[in-house]
């Protein structure tokens, strides 16, 4: 089987990288912003890092290169990918990298190979996702890859099979694609109390986490054949509120963005860690039945279960 590893970075060596958004593509305020990943100060000028096309910039990601992806949404209506290098100097052209089905492009991920996967949701073009090879250049037909449940894709991500997922945010549901961007048989995936998927994330068993916008949950797949591990209402915790973004850190704490509580909850040691740490995170099953700890929070549950 074909496996796909990942660079990791060092906590030294880690900065983070942001972007800003205007209404306009071409104002003021479409650009990248670099922070230095242990203090939060900025690395970039006080305008951001600007050119290559950024217009309406939502998701970013970073290759093994440390070159940074930007795609360029320009509210549903942008059609572009921008490239950094690290020192946020543009390398794609003044309009991005364009084709291969590029329409209101959300999230964005990169394979081992380097090539660059976006998920388009752009809904009076179709829903699909489009394959970039790392010069830019389309991999993906130009109306994308499409089929296979793709309902309002919304964020992507490349588990170490170098399988695509693809969270389909008005189809209450994930899409599995293969390397080629063919179909993962019993692909879309649903249950586990999918609502409104936006976020998307993947641990260190190669499992799906999943942000509810819509439901104020957290799902959990299986990565090897999408089923359910969360039950039917999603796990839940205080503080959940119109989940968006979700990572996961080196300890398997699960991270979640409240964009309707202006807030970030913690569900602490619940996913299997990206990165073994060093101690073994608190108990993670109590009995038969997984139950999530929520930092500074009272006892989470797991909504209809």
């Amino acid at each position: 089987m074909k496996r796909c590893f990942f660079r990791r970075i060092s906590a030294a060596g880690v900065a983070l990288f942001l972007v800003a958004i205007t209404s306009l593509p071409a104002a003021a305020g479409n650009s990248v912003t670099e922070l230095n990943g242990s203090n939060g100060n900025p690395l970039s000028p006080a305008t951001g890092f600007i050119g290559g096309g950024l217009a309406g910039p939502v998701g970013v990601a970073i290759d093994s290169s440390g070159n940074v992806w930007v795609s360029n949404n320009a509210n549903g209506l942008g059609n572009s990918v921008t490239e950094l290098k690290s020192d946020g100097t543009p390398i794609s052209p003044s309009s991005g990298f364009t084709g291969g089905g590029l329409a209101g492009p959300e999230g964005i991920a990169i394979d081992l190979a380097g090539n660059v996967w976006v998920a388009n949701n752009a809904s009076n073009k179709g829903d699909s996702v489009t394959e970039l090879k790392s010069d830019g250049t389309p991999i993906s037909p130009s109306s994308g890859f499409t089929g296979g449940g793709l309902a309002g894709p919304w964020s992507i991500a490349v588990d170490t099979s170098c399988n695509i997922w693809v969270a389909n945010n008005a189809g209450a549901s994930v899409t599995e694609l293969k390397s080629t961007g063919t179909l993962v048989p019993g692909s879309p995936f649903t249950g586990g109390g999918l609502s409104g998927p936006k976020g998307i994330a993947l641990d260190g068993a190669g499992n799906v986490w999943v942000a509810n916008s819509a439901g104020a949950s957290v799902t959990e797949l299986n990565g090897s054949d999408g089923s359910a591990i969360s039950p039917s209402g999603g796990f839940t915790a205080a503080g959940l509120s119109a989940p968006d973004g979700i990572a996961i850190d080196r300890s398997g704490d699960v991270w979640v963005a409240n964009a309707g509580g202006a807030s970030v909850t913690e569900l602490l040691g619940v996913a299997k860690p990206v990165i073994k740490p060093s101690l073994t995170p608190g108990a993670r099953l109590i009995g038969a039945k997984r139950r999530l700890s929520a930092r500074q929070t009272p006892a989470p549950t797991a909504a209809n279960d």
